[in-house]
């Protein structure tokens, strides 16, 4: 069992970077709100002004246009007031989350260092928490691919603070980039409690979020597979992320193949250690007493089984 999830693990790595690294843009209904500052009247350089363009922008929904804001709003502020000023600490809070959610976090590691740092005089507009999850966030992204798995760790103790409040995407990628990580470095434990972490918050923030969901529910079929968990429960986690992910997107689909080799390679296990469990000589591997779950009819009819006899030559 171990050889034949062996095999395969590495698989994980290319669909979290397929599916995690696609953040969509949130809905306004489901960012959470910007730190507000009063109104205050102010010149075209005053930092003021750029703010006023970032909350407009968000309000839009506009989220490109309210990191550039965001980010020149905050530069800004550092320029006139310094961090004597409460509103430097809002606006560089803003700054990097604004950033982070148009794939920017990389850019950002300095506005969310000096939101973490001035926190304490930042009149409760934000945590320290919420900081600190967000320079948590943006140093993952600025660092190298190698050098991510040493800071998955990091990044998940950071987003357990504020994942059960965080109204946006951002918690759940970051669990899922952690929860990849966990799964490279075969600790099937850890990975296991990241994508129950994972999919509470998904199902309360982004339930349609196909892609985060699928690469979640394989995540934890792996991690009952490598951990000893129930195989058959194991099986029922890749059958719903098949069912998760939908019929192939596209000619010779990644995702879509990986998917479904990873439920056919659990099966092979279940089947094999059945046949182990219950007889010496191995000649009894069809007795198997229960059953793993099957697709429903109506999900198997979103599959695409022409696509699937190509790939895999059944």
């Amino acid at each position: 069992m171990t050889k034949t999830i062996g095999l395969l693990s590495a698989l994980v790595v290319v669909l979290c970077a397929d599916l995690g690294n696609t953040q969509p843009i949130p809905s306004q209904a489901n960012a959470p709100q910007p730190v507000n500052l009063p109104a205050i009247q102010g010149t075209s350089d005053d930092p003021m002004v750029s703010y006023r363009a970032y909350s407009s922008a968000v309000e839009a929904g506009n989220f490109d246009q309210a990191a550039v804001h965001g980010l020149e709003a905050w530069r800004q502020a550092e320029a006139k007031w310094g961090g004597a000023n409460p509103n430097t600490a809002g606006l560089a809070y803003n700054a990097a989350w604004s950033g982070a959610l148009v794939s920017k976090a990389s850019e950002r590691v300095d506005a969310a260092r000096r939101a973490v740092e001035l926190a304490p005089q930042a009149r409760g507009s934000y945590s320290l928490a919420e900081a600190n999850f967000l320079l948590a966030y943006t140093e993952y992204f600025a660092a190298k691919p190698a050098d991510r798995p040493n800071l998955s760790a990091k990044l998940a103790a950071a987003a357990q603070p504020v994942e059960s409040s965080w109204n946006d995407f951002l918690v759940a990628h970051a669990l899922v980039q952690a929860l990849a990580n966990g799964m490279n470095n075969a600790r099937p434990r850890i990975s296991f409690d990241l994508a129950q972490r994972a999919l509470a918050v998904i199902d309360r923030v982004t339930p349609t979020d196909t892609n985060a969901r699928a690469v979640t529910l394989l995540s934890r079929g792996q991690a009952r597979l490598q951990g000893g968990f129930d195989r058959e429960e194991a099986i029922a986690d890749l059958v719903q992320a098949r069912v998760a992910y939908g019929p192939m997107r596209q000619t010779d689909d990644l995702v879509w193949g990986t998917l479904g080799a990873w439920e056919a390679a659990a099966r092979a296990v279940v089947v094999t250690q059945e046949g182990f469990d219950r007889s010496e000589t191995g000649t009894r591997i069809t007795r198997i007493s229960r059953r793993p779950v099957e697709m429903t009819a109506a999900e198997q009819k979103n599959r695409s089984k022409t696509c699937w006899v190509r790939r895999f030559g059944l």
